[in-house]
């Protein structure tokens, strides 16, 4: 069984962060597929990629890649539409499932919500655009991957696709604050 990922990028305004929406990062390849019902909010480097996975957050760091960031949780000022995205399961528990019960006055802290949701995912973290965006990608290091060791460069270890969408991350950072959020499942 693999492991996937979930993620979603805001924008911070004036109200505060919002999710971006959807067509503003390369779309995942099957979103090309017919009757494929495109997400509401885009979707920033999702794609099956352990190296990428060990990269962000150390999971499935097969290649012993550095860590931009170990696991930090979503902070508690991520948007409602961005935490709803990542973590659907957290509706169903918040309306019984459907079913009327006694109101229970839900817990204010992001963490316990996605707890009280039972939810499959894990790991749950973000990055900020200036933490994806100052890392030389450039510099190398030994992938512990392959039978034989080899040393790689983080350009070519994270391969074209994931910088698409670094370059589309760089775009929409210029003149906002912007942060990608992910879970894994």
């Amino acid at each position: 069984m693999g492991t996937y990922i979930r993620t979603c990028a805001e924008v911070k305004n004036a109200e505060g962060w919002q999710p971006v929406s959807y067509g503003v990062f390369p779309p995942t390849l099957w979103h090309d597929m017919d009757g494929y019902e495109s997400p509401e909010y885009s979707e920033p480097f999702k794609d099956q990629n352990y190296g990428m996975f060990g990269f962000f957050a150390y999971e499935r760091n097969y290649s012993q890649c550095q860590v931009l960031a170990a696991p930090r949780g979503f902070p508690q000022d991520i948007s409602e539409e961005a935490l709803l995205f990542l973590v659907p399961e957290i509706t169903q528990t918040e309306s019984f499932c459907g079913y009327s019960q006694s109101e229970q006055p839900l817990p204010d802290d992001v963490g316990e919500r996605i707890a009280l949701s039972r939810s499959d995912t894990y790991g749950y973290s973000w990055l900020s655009a200036t933490e994806l965006t100052a890392f030389d990608y450039d510099q190398t290091f030994t992938d512990q991957n392959p039978e034989t060791p080899q040393t790689i460069s983080y350009r070519e270890f994270l391969g074209k696709r994931y910088f698409l969408h670094l370059d589309a991350l760089k775009a929409l950072s210029v003149h906002d604050e912007v942060r990608v959020l992910f879970c894994f499942y």
